[in-house]
């Protein structure tokens, strides 16, 4: 039997939920405080907190197992709009550079993909019930995603091949902060699956920064596609210090911890590879017995 501090909000019953639910009992703080979002943050993302996650997805491993195979149709449908994509963003680079405006056609299509990305993401996430369909169109009422048409899209990003390269390399240290913030995401999507299969509540914290992440990504990928000129935000909400502190750092060790790892495998790979590949055999020569 187990006895805990009253002011912890502990009881010798339900051992495991009372321990996850001492951490992960941030229902609710973020509504007592105003956030200030920035002005300039695209694409909008709005998604209401999931009240009634669904338990069977939270199983370890199973969940996320049956989330994948679901999904296959899905990631079918998106690959082959990247291709798309590709072909209409060449083609509106052209569009842009001679005529100063951007092509309806490639409009719609990356903000059709960026929404069908958005519902597939926060489904796989947990922050939805609802399959994605695959459609452009969200009909969810609790989410919503959109970026306005650029009116005067930057001609010299337009430059084919040039173009494309400078907002490559410019987005770098977004491509890593996001990458970040993902992956905090993540582990914070893999530890709250047993708070949600034992009490049945998504955590507000994690969902802010899953949030927080798909909108990254998402912006990223706007910016590469030239729906906007304006670098994007590196805000996130900062409601729940301690807990997404505590995942970004986690976060940035695992992201160390890979690069070391690839580091390691490359030069050894290539200490093998410097080795000479047809190395002659030394014959050991025999050994002569001692006729005495």
């Amino acid at each position: 039997m187990y006895y805990f501090d009253a002011s912890l909000g502990m009881t010798k019953n339900n051992f495991l939920i009372d321990i996850l639910h001492f951490f992960w009992n941030d229902q609710g703080v973020a509504n007592n405080s105003v956030e200030q979002i920035p002005a300039n943050i695209y694409p909008k993302l709005s998604v209401a907190q999931i009240q009634d996650p669904n338990r069977f997805y939270a199983v370890p491993l199973v969940g996320f197992l049956i989330k994948c195979v679901m999904l296959i149709p899905v990631a079918i449908e998106l690959i082959f709009l990247l291709f798309v994509q590709y072909f209409a963003n060449v083609i509106n680079s052209f569009v842009v550079l001679f005529t100063g405006k951007y092509w309806d056609t490639a409009y719609m299509l990356n903000l059709g993909t960026m929404r069908l990305t958005t519902k597939t993401s926060l489904f796989f996430f947990g922050l939805t019930n609802k399959y994605p369909g695959f459609e452009f169109a969200i009909t969810d009422p609790l989410m919503s995603l959109d970026i306005p048409k650029p009116e005067h899209p930057n001609r010299f990003f337009a430059i084919p091949v040039f173009g494309g390269i400078a907002r490559f390399i410019l987005l770098i240290p977004y491509v890593i902060y996001a990458s970040v913030i993902g992956n905090a995401a993540w582990l914070g999507a893999v530890i709250i699956s047993f708070y949600v299969l034992f009490v049945g509540k998504y955590p507000e914290s994690v969902y802010e920064i899953t949030r927080d992440s798909v909108r990254l990504s998402l912006s990223s990928r706007a910016y590469i596609d030239g729906l906007s000129d304006s670098y994007p935000s590196f805000w996130i909400s900062m409601n729940h210090q301690t807990v997404k502190l505590l995942l970004i750092i986690f976060a940035v060790l695992l992201n160390i911890g890979r690069i070391g790892s690839s580091f390691s495998n490359k030069s050894n790979y290539n200490y093998y590879n410097s080795m000479p590949k047809n190395m002659p055999v030394q014959k050991s020569l025999p050994v002569q017995q001692n006729p005495y």
